[in-house]
């Protein structure tokens, strides 16, 4: 038969802790409202139109779109500083 060891002698249990804050959780609630009021809205919209919206095609705020332009802008950079 196995045997449980429960309490292990010379340790100690680590406290709990707080897995959200007071003003994050506040925050998460409102944020989730908001959420649900805005898909309430699309949803009457579509349904008020007969037809669904389009879904989006790119992500804009990608940080992938943000370092392919500053590599652009990189090389435009070296390209005009060596040919002046």
């Amino acid at each position: 038969m196995v045997q449980i060891v429960r309490h292990v002698p010379g340790k100690t249990r680590p406290r709990n802790t707080r897995k959200r804050g007071p003003l994050k959780r506040t925050s998460a609630r409102g944020g989730q409202a908001f959420r649900c009021h805005w898909h309430r809205l699309l949803t009457r919209l579509e349904a008020h139109r007969g037809i669904t919206r389009p879904r989006k095609w790119r992500r804009w705020s990608s940080y992938a779109t943000a370092t392919k332009i500053c590599g652009e802008l990189a090389v435009i950079l070296v390209v005009t500083s060596r040919s002046g």
